[in-house]
């Protein structure tokens, strides 16, 4: 199985403000795990959904955050969809 690249850039705005993003083409994310510090993260909706819909359900996807020297090995722990639209 070939390991997936993803380019994620951080983000700043949060709360209910997120919804300009999403109206923009932007999905927020939260980078997380055991021993490291969450980070919240914006990536283009139309890149996210090409590559979401090309991988199985428990693929490892190599997360390369803007900024940061080396890449996250990341797995999709959660995907939330509007189930009206």
């Amino acid at each position: 199985m070939a390991n997936v690249e993803l380019h994620v850039a951080p983000r700043t705005v949060v709360g209910k403000k997120v919804a300009a993003l999403r109206r923009g083409g932007v999905t927020p994310a939260n980078v997380f795990g055991h021993s490291i510090e969450s980070q919240s993260v914006q990536v283009d909706t139309a890149v996210l959904t090409h590559l979401l819909r090309g991988m199985t359900r428990n693929a490892i996807i190599n997360l390369k955050v803007e900024g940061e020297p080396a890449h996250r090995t990341v797995v999709v722990r959660d995907l939330t969809r509007d189930s009206v639209t």
